[in-house]
């Protein structure tokens, strides 16, 4: 809903000089437009935000990160290739099979030096599990990932759209309080001068909340700095909004909030870490070959080919693994009672905007109301202009408000996340 910053100071009754103030206005602001002055309105503050925003950019690097971690538990299960040198010197009594990872060798010299070098393939065939749990945990992690960056982006586009209405609102009373000084200055009479000072300071108050306002919105949208002249349109509110179906709204939380969406696959990697833990008690097989070529005895080199499957199984560890299984079924308890609470506080929070909102609303209507029912008298004083100018203000101010209310629930419900 739109409003109009200065309106007709004078009401119904009108004036030539007020009419004319107008028209230069306009042309004034025409005149800039075409000579090109670049606007940025809501559309292209959030896009921008998107694209540049620092926090965003850090979180789509976890992404990144979540995505090489993923590649990396998938080559758990593949085969590993390794060249390897080793020396070995050895004295004996007697002679003797000479055995070790080396191998098997008949040793007849008293001493000698042993080295060479190996080449060895393993290729895991099964572990109990435990290669499989650990690749669905990265997909989880990375669909968090996912999540997260769905979470800072609602903030981000929240945070921007909240600035974005301070600033154009900001300078629509500006606007009206400058309109209303202007036609204090033709009144004659008086106890003007008072008004005057007190207009004045208001103005300056609203500058410097303007000044905050645009600063804290060119920091979330991080580009070239967006003076407040440039910064110009509508808040460009969801029409399907309404403050009577906070059930509706609960449901589309529950759908788009990536806060819950991250809990619940928080819910999912504690399950896949506790089937984790159970894995380990089964055995571990693996298939391994190796080549040496090594100077065995004297001057001689000989070639050793060995290829066989080897498997180890966990007996006792001390109570660790027991220990480790225990915390992850208490992680996955406190995970659990975190869904709820992030449920119920979401529901809340959807149930404060619906109200916020419709209230707004109804201050917006009587607001208008106001306005529209104020009648100028035909001599107008300096008490009648501050008297407009405070309906005025009342009508921008519950403008605000309720785009203000409206961002919010956008927010609270996710609806913004998908649009850009």
């Amino acid at each position: 809903m739109g409003s109009d910053p200065g309106g007709d100071i004078v009401g119904r009754r009108g004036g030539k000089r007020v009419k004319i103030s107008f028209l230069r206005d306009a042309l004034i602001l025409i005149f800039c437009v075409r000579a090109g002055l670049a606007a940025a309105d809501l559309d292209y503050c959030l896009k921008t935000a998107v694209l540049n925003n620092h926090g965003l950019l850090l979180v789509a690097e976890d992404i990144k990160i979540s995505k090489l971690k993923l590649e990396q538990v998938g080559s758990l299960f593949r085969p590993k290739l390794s060249l390897g040198a080793y020396y070995d010197y050895y004295s004996l009594d007697y002679p003797s099979v000479f055995s070790s990872s080396l191998g098997a060798f008949n040793l007849q010299e008293a001493s000698d030096n042993l080295y060479g070098t190996r080449v060895t393939l393993t290729q895991p065939l099964y572990t109990g599990g435990a290669v499989s749990t650990l690749k669905k945990q990265a997909s989880q992690k990375l669909l968090d990932s996912g999540n997260m960056l769905a979470a800072e982006k609602n903030r981000l586009l929240y945070g921007v759209k909240e600035k974005y209405i301070n600033v154009v609102y900001l300078k629509r009373k500006i606007e009206a309080l400058e309109n209303a000084l202007r036609q204090i200055k033709k009144i004659d009479g008086g106890g003007k001068a008072g008004v005057y000072s007190d207009m004045i300071r208001q103005k300056s108050e609203l500058n410097a909340a303007l000044v905050d306002n645009v600063y804290a919105l060119n920091a979330l949208i991080s580009s070239e700095f967006i003076k407040a002249e440039d910064i110009s349109g509508e808040a460009l509110i969801d029409g399907d909004l309404s403050g009577d179906e906070p059930t509706k709204f609960i449901l589309l939380a529950g759908q788009n909030r990536p806060e819950l969406k991250s809990l619940r696959e928080k819910e999912s990697v504690d399950f896949l870490s506790l089937g984790l833990e159970q894995s380990v008690k089964f055995p571990n097989v693996d298939l391994f070959s190796t080549y040496d070529y090594l100077h065995a005895v004297g001057d001689e080199w000989a070639s050793n080919f060995q290829v066989g499957i080897s498997m180890t199984l966990p007996l006792y560890d001390g109570g660790a693994r027991w220990l480790r299984f225990e915390e992850k079924k208490a992680l996955l308890r406190k995970t659990k009672v975190n869904i709820a609470q992030a449920e119920e506080a979401i529901r809340r929070e959807v149930e404060k905007a619906c109200r916020g909102y419709s209230l707004a609303g109804e201050y917006l209507k009587e607001a208008q109301a106001e306005k529209k029912n104020f009648r100028m008298p035909g001599k107008i004083s300096p008490e009648d202009i501050v008297a407009w100018a405070r309906v005025t203000e009342n009508e921008l101010d519950a403008g605000m408000k309720f785009n203000l209310a409206g961002a919010y629930l956008e927010y609270a419900a996710g609806l913004l996340i998908s649009k850009y």
